[in-house]
């Protein structure tokens, strides 16, 4: 058996402790958070993480000139409509758009010009992609191979999404990575794992998990941890949490050829005061001590480390075969 661990990075320009964007737009999360704090972590146990750029930060040059000199690392893209046209906010104090609400001809302009800044900066096609907000919307997929990108990482198993003008329900979507047939996109959800959903058959569990009665007794009788599906996402999980999710999906999927554990945070995190979870310098450095525990846990189980793209070449060789 092979195991994969992805770490993808939302990378976006200065937020607020409500997510609110300070105007003008600042960057010291890419100038200072990534090169002094979170790179060296990363070289430290050879993690190769995917960055996934708004459209504001490829703008910025000293930001982009940064990211375009990091090694081990992987560039895609990450769309905020908000900062890219057609119908652009540049004076946004937020990016609250979901692209799922667009219309496709909105919705393919935005990803095209996001697609060819991202050429014109870096010098190359990105080939991953991440929606702002996980709002990957009906015809995203298709967009995205109309632009020749290869694996998207839009999708947060178990939740329910409200959008302007959409609701998403991601209860018992696929939790493994695959390629989205007929159109040729890999998908790489981000892992989560609850003890009860995952053993309960796919029927009952939508039933009981849109409505709020049954929820409430079993939580009661269970317990709601083992209720609540939980995610490696360390910035609001607890280390203990973050160790069950990794055994708890390695167990559920023992009998698969690959296990591919997939992280994410945004890199306003890495600053004090630029996301609701930092917001001392105390508070920066347990973030900090979380990550590096949950990269040494996975690593100690003999995790690998890869970016997306390169799993895409082993899923896409695995599907061959």
């Amino acid at each position: 058996m092979n195991k994969y661990f992805i770490v993808t990075i939302d990378t976006e320009c200065d937020k607020s402790k409500d997510w609110s964007i300070p105007q003008p737009l600042q960057f010291k999360n890419i100038l200072e958070g990534i090169p002094n704090r979170l790179t060296p972590l990363f070289e430290r146990y050879n993690v190769k993480p995917t960055y996934l750029i708004s459209p504001e930060v490829i703008r910025d040059s000293a930001s982009s000139a940064l990211l375009k000199d990091l090694k081990n690392v992987e560039l895609g893209t990450h769309l905020h409509g908000e900062f890219i046209e057609p119908q652009a906010n540049y004076a946004s104090t937020g990016t609250w758009e979901y692209q799922a609400d667009y219309d496709y001809d909105t919705e393919f302009q935005k990803m095209k010009n996001l697609t060819q800044l991202f050429v014109e900066i870096f010098g190359y096609r990105p080939l991953s992609f991440r929606a702002g907000r996980f709002g990957l919307g009906v015809n995203t997929l298709r967009i995205l191979q109309e632009l020749n990108y290869k694996i998207d990482s839009s999708i947060f198993p178990y939740q329910k999404i409200r959008t302007k003008h959409n609701n998403f329900d991601t209860y018992y979507y696929p939790t493994k990575p695959h390629v989205a047939d007929p159109i040729d996109i890999a998908e790489l959800p981000l892992t989560v794992y609850s003890r009860f959903y995952d053993k309960v058959p796919a029927f009952l569990g939508r039933r009981i998990s849109n409505s709020k009665l049954p929820l409430k007794v079993l939580s009661k009788l269970i317990g709601k941890k083992r209720i609540k599906p939980y995610s490696l996402r360390h910035s609001t999980v607890p280390l203990e949490v973050l160790k069950d999710v990794i055994d708890g999906y390695t167990r559920l999927h023992s009998k698969s050829e690959d296990i591919v554990l997939h992280a994410m945070f945004h890199s306003n995190e890495t600053i004090v005061g630029g996301s609701p979870y930092c917001n001392s310098e105390d508070e920066l450095s347990c973030w900090f001590d979380r990550l590096e525990e949950l990269l040494v846990y996975s690593r100690s189980l003999g995790f690998t480390f890869v970016t997306m793209t390169e799993y895409y070449a082993v899923l896409k060789h695995t599907k061959k075969t």
